[in-house]
């Protein structure tokens, strides 16, 4: 690692790693832990792995289907060293934390699938307040690929979906449209 930010060494990024998962306020996978400690970027995948796996072995993580959480003992070994991490560090972790838990709380609450319902290929896709479905739409599409297409957009999009679907159910059909239909001379 670089002699660059305040990760300097392995001890430094083991802390990070318990300090995140300390404040992720549940398990959550290690892509996303790596996502939260991303904040000093002086170290790089294979020196995260290695730390994070040094902390699985040490039985300071532990891991339940595929998902990490802090153990007692980390928790223990976070609190006898809770000045190790400069509270800049700490600050950023918590933003970090805060941002990937957003992140991930919306990709809870969006659902998509395709699924062959009889001759027909059926893209579903739905959006959740995290407690109760908002809305759901199935739609019959012509192939993967434009399922694909579908599921992909209504991921990135699903407010926007929703509000243009709310906005054209209320939306007044029985007024005319001002404009004429063709013009004639007078």
């Amino acid at each position: 690692m670089p002699e660059t930010g305040y990760i300097r060494d392995e001890l430094d990024l083991k802390f990070l790693f318990l300090y995140v998962l300390s404040n992720a306020g549940g398990p959550v996978s290690f892509d996303d832990l790596l996502e939260m400690v991303a904040i000093d970027e002086v170290a790089n995948y294979m020196e995260c792995a290695d730390a994070y796996y040094g902390l699985v072995e040490s039985g300071h993580v532990e891991e339940t289907g595929g998902k990490a959480a802090i153990s007692q003992r980390g928790r223990d070994a976070l609190k006898a060293y809770d000045n190790r991490l400069p509270s800049s560090v700490r600050r950023k972790a918590q933003q970090s934390v805060m941002k990937t838990a957003a992140r991930m709380r919306r990709e809870a609450c969006v659902a998509c699938e395709t699924k062959v319902r009889g001759r027909h290929l059926v893209t579903s896709m739905s959006m959740s307040d995290g407690d109760d479905e908002m809305m759901r739409l199935e739609l019959f599409v012509v192939n993967r690929s434009q399922a694909a297409l579908l599921e992909g957009n209504f991921k990135a999009n699903a407010e926007r979906i929703y509000n243009a679907v709310l906005d054209a159910l209320l939306k007044d059909y029985t007024v005319e449209d001002e404009k004429p239909t063709s013009f004639r001379e007078e």
